[in-house]
């Protein structure tokens, strides 16, 4: 909890950074480091950022931060952001909160709950925070989720006076908040997702012929790095992943490109792992 405090308030004193601001590309083009997955939490977390924002680089992030989005610069320079945060936690949501407030009062900020929130995971805490900063003021909308013994943690950060300006992108986005416990739930229709996992098991077969191929020769790299170079090997590439990868945008149109970005990065893992 006390990350997500340090995350954010170093953003309040010091800015977007030059790094930051940098890394960012567009969110159509997320790769598997930038799902919301923690590795103390088996469930994959997703949200619907703005239309238009771009996604900052994973590695100009808190290793709690797992995705970050920057909307469009204002006057004031300070460009509204979201980010969604997954931090072990082994408590209640009641409890979180109360850490939250205490928190936050202790560096003088001005925290409230403004109650419940509807999301596509189920019920979220929605809170506000109102922080000191060189912009004259920045003001925070949290939606916080309890489960797996994980806070889920979706903020939505712009100046105070410009926040009024991204309410209603900032609302949407924190109502479509979603937890899997398999990525492979937003595959409705069962046909599909056993077609979806049948491909993927023919590009996993000839993964897996090529690492061996491979591991004939003698070599120091480790199997981390022998993964790492069989997939990025530009015949497995293009006789298997960018198909697959166009298979998937073009036959699972029904899904939201969050959730496309997903599955592809749910199967890179399994791959490299």
């Amino acid at each position: 909890m006390k990350k997500l405090y340090k995350f954010l308030h170093s953003i309040s004193l010091i800015g977007l950074s030059l790094t930051l601001l940098s890394r960012l590309e567009a969110v159509e083009e997320l790769v598997s480091s930038r799902i919301g997955r923690s590795s103390d939490s088996p469930s994959i977390a997703i949200f619907i950022p703005p239309k238009g924002w771009l996604t900052a680089d994973q590695e100009a992030l808190s290793s709690h931060i797992k995705y970050m989005v920057v909307g469009p610069k204002v006057q004031n320079e300070m460009p509204p952001t979201m980010n969604l945060m997954i931090e072990p936690y082994n408590g209640t949501l009641k409890d979180y909160l109360k850490s939250v407030k205490r928190i936050n009062e202790a560096h003088g900020d001005s925290w409230k709950d403004l109650g419940m929130l509807k999301t596509k995971a189920g019920e979220a805490s929605l809170s506000q925070v109102e922080m000191r900063s060189k912009w004259g003021g920045e003001k925070l909308m949290h939606a916080i989720i309890v489960r797996n013994k994980c806070a889920y943690v979706l903020t939505a950060t712009a100046a105070k006076n410009e926040f009024g300006r991204f309410y209603q992108e900032f609302y949407k986005a924190l109502r479509s908040l979603q937890i899997y416990d398999d990525i492979l739930d937003v595959v409705k229709d069962p046909m599909k997702k056993a077609h979806l996992e049948s491909t993927f098991a023919k590009i996993q077969k000839a993964f897996d012929a090529a690492l061996a191929k491979a591991q004939a020769t003698p070599s120091f790299l480790s199997q981390a790095n022998w993964n790492e170079q069989i997939f990025h090997n530009p015949e497995f590439q293009s006789n298997h992943w960018s198909p697959f990868k166009t298979m998937l945008k073009s036959n699972y149109n029904e899904l939201s490109n969050e959730e496309q970005n997903a599955l592809i990065a749910n199967y890179y893992t399994k791959l490299l792992n």
